[in-house]
């Protein structure tokens, strides 16, 4: 784990770095997983042997959105928007590698990266009705998206790659539709 949070590591694979969120049961944006991540690409900015990161969650889900035990509590800066606005001017490509739950704050997570690489597994997404799904930036950055050329969703049918398996960053999917 990096020296910023227990919850976020990063690591390189080849010509990809990684950054993994690892906290477990479904991976709850909190203060430590969000200042982890700035500190991560921070440290990744520097290695100029870097092509590409690859952002995903360990185990089975990327990232279920915010830790419920925050709501009422202040904003600790970095907040999300901060995370999101690095992770979107990034000077390398960012892959975001889904599988599992992708929701509120995971979900801005990943539509800050340029590409979008979903596995065969069933993958949960915001719904209507809870309005902490659409909290902080949510409103304005899915429709933003939404509209960007840049952004691409892959969907993967035989099994997506992730970190740790043979040729994780390393592979091109073809688009979903």
């Amino acid at each position: 784990m990096s020296a910023h949070s227990d919850h976020v590591r990063h690591y390189r694979i080849g010509l990809a770095a990684v950054i993994e969120i690892d906290r477990p049961p479904v991976n709850a944006i909190n203060h430590d997983i969000r200042a982890g991540l700035i500190a991560a690409l921070t440290a990744i900015a520097d290695d100029a042997g870097v092509e590409r990161i690859i952002l995903a969650g360990a185990g089975e889900i990327f990232a279920a959105g915010a830790d419920a035990g925050e709501f009422d509590l202040p904003m600790a800066q970095p907040d999300l928007p901060m995370v999101v606005a690095a992770f979107e001017s990034a000077t390398v490509p960012v892959i975001a590698a889904i599988r599992g739950a992708c929701l509120g704050g995971g979900l801005e997570l990943a539509l800050a990266c340029r590409w979008r690489i979903a596995g065969s597994e069933r993958a949960a997404w915001p719904s209507r009705g809870d309005p902490r799904c659409c909290a902080g930036v949510g409103r304005h950055t899915a429709p933003a998206a939404a509209c960007r050329h840049e952004g691409r969703t892959f969907a993967d049918p035989g099994g997506a790659h992730y970190p740790g398996r043979r040729g994780a960053g390393d592979r091109t999917d073809r688009p979903a539709g």
